[in-house]
């Protein structure tokens, strides 16, 4: 073969570039003839948070559940974040919290279990409680908010609310702890006990209840004494052993008396509990959703007009563990509109939003976001009646593929697709800019230098060998060929 004709010139020597084949589409000839000479790659409204660029065009990608409820293009303000361990979900939800508090619209983060959010709402201005093993939180008033309710006067109905969503937290809660649900007549007798103690009460002052209560606890369930006390006898054991284990401890604190400040970005920072403590990681996490939701309900019930956005932030550590704990959540996401909240779910699993009898919580929500994922959980999804296509699923797949992809992003970190009411998915690759590495860097904890950033689950990374540096040294590796500032 001649010189010239492998790509060299004679004259001039040199090498020519390889260049990519154009992308082809085949259409009939009408719809050709109504586009042409005009055709453009589409792009979603530029309306809402900028998280980054379509991996293709390279066009900015705005997107969030407020802004898109609010519009009229969403039909709920609820997003689902879904994608394997390490491929951008957690840095995905901050941005978007970073986004909302610039709409004037608070985050909470009820249950965060590594401490991630913490650095980002402090710099966002925002507060931060915390709950571990040694207290932080009452099971017997979440949030304070029935406290707070009876001393600022509020409407009888809505501190009747307030007692039945702690009443039926406290139920949740001891059955996470026995390992399974509460009769019937178990939920009665649990009422009517916590009913029966003074304002301020803790769980540790429960079990007291079913020795020195019993002719009102024999009311409730008009029986006799007697039988009363053999029928509750399970449940006063059950009632004794939380306020004695853990969840006692971690729960059984009271008078803060203080509103938790919800008008501001807002962190439950649950990160020295250890993750091995399944009962009281899933125990705190629904006491805490409770008190924030408590908290919005009575902000809502005194100033009308507010929005705020909850992030149930991995869910899975505690629906893995007690799948019934998904009705919890569904009930939760089911009032989102009339409270004027904006739901935000994220997890690893389709299957960890699996609610008893078949149905999931996730299919409820008006938008996803999905991220890489294993062969077994795209099957799993492609089937859940989100309406994907076998092109979105491809997309997906490729998200998880080795190495660095034409779009640029490396192992699909920080790279999803956004799938609204039903309509065709817009693929995003997240862009963080230099503000937001080590705010939004899940694993700060692995630099190994002052420069370094190894955001895995923040959309950069770092690599050992590389043409940019030498082996062992840490290189970030960018998303995108091109610096996008958002």
């Amino acid at each position: 073969m001649a010189r010239h004709e492998r790509g060299h010139s004679k004259r001039y020597g040199g090498h020519a570039g390889v260049v990519e084949p154009a992308r082809e589409l085949v259409t009939d000839v009408g719809t050709a003839a109504r586009i042409w000479p005009f055709s453009v790659a589409a792009s979603q409204p530029a309306q809402g948070v900028p998280l980054g660029v379509d991996p293709s065009s390279q066009q900015l990608v705005c997107y969030d559940p407020y802004s898109w409820f609010q519009t009229g293009r969403q039909r709920a303000a609820q997003l689902g974040i879904l994608a394997a361990n390490g491929l951008g979900k957690s840095a995905l939800a901050k941005k978007v919290v970073t986004g909302l508090a610039s709409a004037d619209v608070p985050a909470i983060i009820p249950a965060d279990f590594k401490g991630e959010y913490v650095p980002l709402v402090t710099k966002l201005g925002g507060t931060t409680q915390r709950v571990g093993r040694n207290g932080g939180l009452n099971l017997l008033d979440p949030g304070e908010t029935i406290h707070l309710a009876t001393a600022s006067g509020a409407p009888s109905d809505v501190i009747d609310e307030l007692k039945n969503r702690r009443d039926h937290c406290v139920g949740t809660v001891i059955a996470i702890n026995r390992g399974r649900p509460l009769q019937d007549w178990e939920s009665l007798l649990l009422t009517k006990a916590v009913n029966l103690l003074p304002p301020g009460a803790t769980v540790h002052d429960l079990p007291g209840v079913f020795t020195s209560h019993g002719e009102e606890l024999a009311s409730a369930l008009r029986i006799g004494l007697d039988r009363t006390r053999e029928l509750a006898e399970p449940l006063a054991l059950s009632v004794a052993a939380l306020a004695s284990g853990p969840i006692g401890g971690a729960l059984g604190t009271s008078g803060a008396h203080q509103a938790w400040p919800i008008n501001k970005p807002l962190a439950v920072d649950t990160s020295t509990i250890p993750q091995a403590e399944r009962q009281l990681t899933a125990a705190v996490m629904v006491t805490s959703w409770t008190a924030a939701l408590s908290a919005i309900h009575l902000r809502n019930a005194s100033e009308s007009g507010r929005v705020h956005a909850v992030f149930f932030d991995e869910i899975w550590r505690a629906t893995r563990q007690f799948p019934d704990l998904n009705d919890e959540i569904g009930a939760m996401l089911r009032m989102d509109r009339h409270e004027g909240i904006v739901s935000v779910i994220t997890t690893h699993s389709w299957t960890d939003t699996q609610q008893p009898g078949g149905s999931n919580i996730l299919a409820r929500c008006a938008a996803f976001a999905l991220g890489g994922m294993q062969a077994e959980e795209i099957n799993t999804i492609a089937n859940a009646g989100i309406g994907l296509t076998a092109a979105e699923l491809a997309q997906i797949r490729r998200s998880v593929a080795g190495g660095t992809d034409a779009g640029g992003a490396v192992g699909g970190v920080g790279r999803f697709l956004l799938k609204i009411n039903d309509g065709p998915g817009q693929a995003v690759q997240t862009i963080l800019t230099d503000a937001e590495l080590d705010l939004l860097n899940t694993n700060v904890r692995w630099r190994t230098g002052s420069d370094a950033d190894l955001g895995d689950d923040g959309g950069t990374r770092t690599g050992g060998a590389d043409s940019n540096g030498a082996p062992g040294e840490a290189v970030v590796i960018t998303p995108s060929s091109e610096t996008v500032d958002v």
